[in-house]
């Protein structure tokens, strides 16, 4: 079908596409009438410290205000949020959630948290609960993910240092590097001794200094399996002190940002107003009107479509009765009937009168024919035909 058979069917059916919609109308009319009257109040949330800023921002970026956007309304109407209004505020979730609405103002991450209910006392509190129990839920959220992170770093600094403390214990030696700084600085300074004795031909001294620089070098090399111990707890405990650092910038950033969106500082509340019954009516009729009139023009379509059907079912079996069917012979015509010869009557001579001869016979006979054939030829002239073989005159 083309635009033109549509616009034609629509001309057709154009009672349907009329109707349909003014009863939806009319029955959206009627259901505005028979409701109570509603209220309403809007929460406007307004933190621009929440969204973009520094890259470690939970909405930074180009796509940062989208993203808050589509989290907050996601949000508002879920069951954790629902849960917590209602145990709040002692109200039915079914009524809060029916109500309940967040939409965003122009292109900025400004947020409108929107509540329409029967009871006008009860409009101002949910949209304003609402709106903070969300705006917590978002960044509570992350303070709390933020903060698993120092606890585990923190564990594993007092692992490390358990082990410190437990290897100081058995070794000793609470600090083996400065003892064995210590001890090797002794050392040096003993193997100078005797240096400058063996300089100065005092084999004595040299000899008695001997053993004693033997006894440290011996504990110096004790000292070197305990420091390398140490030294391995001491770059693990670095490093579980680091992951602290780390772990606690991030969860200072998350609770700045949680601080930032303190609901006393960044949410105001509107007042409380009664619903327009035109402004809904219009609104819901909108709605209903379009949807009716797509109804129409499909129910239009389809009977069309059918319509169609039926009549191509109804030319089908005509077109096959007046079509010759090819398989049998046409009929052979009849042959005509043969011509019948014209009887030649004799007419007896008059009394008297001398018969003619066989030649005079011959002549009256061709006579007679030429007289027949004259006789056939003004059958269809305007005069009668002549007696066939009339007798000749003397």
């Amino acid at each position: 079908m083309e635009l033109n058979d549509y616009l034609a069917a629509a001309r057709r059916r154009w009672w349907i596409v009329v109707l349909v919609p003014v009863a939806a109308v009319a029955c959206v009319a009627a259901l505005q009438l028979s409701k109570p009257a509603s209220f309403t109040a809007t929460a406007t949330v307004a933190a621009p410290a929440l969204v973009g800023g520094a890259s470690s921002n939970q909405y930074t970026g180009s796509a940062g205000p989208k993203t808050f956007v589509a989290n907050f309304q996601a949000v508002l109407t879920s069951p954790v949020i629902l849960d917590k209004v209602s145990s709040d505020l002692n109200i039915a979730k079914r009524r809060i959630s029916s109500g309940l609405s967040a939409s965003e103002v122009g292109l900025s991450s400004v947020m409108q948290v929107t509540y329409t209910g029967a009871k006008k006392r009860d409009v101002g509190p949910i949209a304003n609960d609402a709106a903070k129990q969300t705006l917590l839920y978002l960044f509570q959220t992350q303070v709390n993910v933020a903060h698993q992170p120092v606890v585990a770093a923190e564990q594993q600094l007092a692992n490390v240092n358990k082990q410190l403390s437990d290897f100081a214990e058995a070794s000793g030696t609470p600090v083996p590097d400065r003892d064995y700084q210590v001890l090797a600085t002794e050392i040096s300074q003993l193997e100078q001794t005797q240096a400058e004795a063996n300089a100065s031909n005092n084999t004595l001294e040299a000899s008695r200094l001997q053993p004693e620089i033997t006894a440290k070098q011996q504990q110096l090399t004790q000292l070197a399996g305990v420091l390398s111990t140490y030294l391995n707890l001491k770059d693990q405990q670095s490093q579980a002190q680091s992951a602290v650092n780390a772990a606690n910038a991030t969860y200072q950033q998350a609770a700045a940002q949680f601080a930032a969106a303190d609901p006393s500082q960044v949410i105001s509340l509107s007042a409380t107003t009664k619903v327009s019954f035109i402004t809904a009516t219009a609104t819901a009729a909108a709605v209903a009107f379009g949807s009716a009139l797509a109804l129409a023009i499909g129910i239009v379509f389809v009977l069309e479509a059918m319509r169609r059907r039926r009549k191509v079912a109804d030319v089908e079996p005509s077109a096959t009765t007046a079509q010759p069917d090819l398989d049998t012979e046409p009929p052979v015509a009849a042959p005509a009937p043969p011509a019948v010869a014209a009887r030649e009557v004799k007419v007896p001579p008059p009394p008297g009168a001398t018969p003619p001869s066989v030649s005079g016979d011959a002549n009256g006979a061709n006579g007679s024919a030429d007289q027949s054939k004259s006789a056939a030829n003004g059958a269809g002239g305007k005069g009668a035909p002549s007696p066939v073989g009339s007798a000749p005159t003397s």
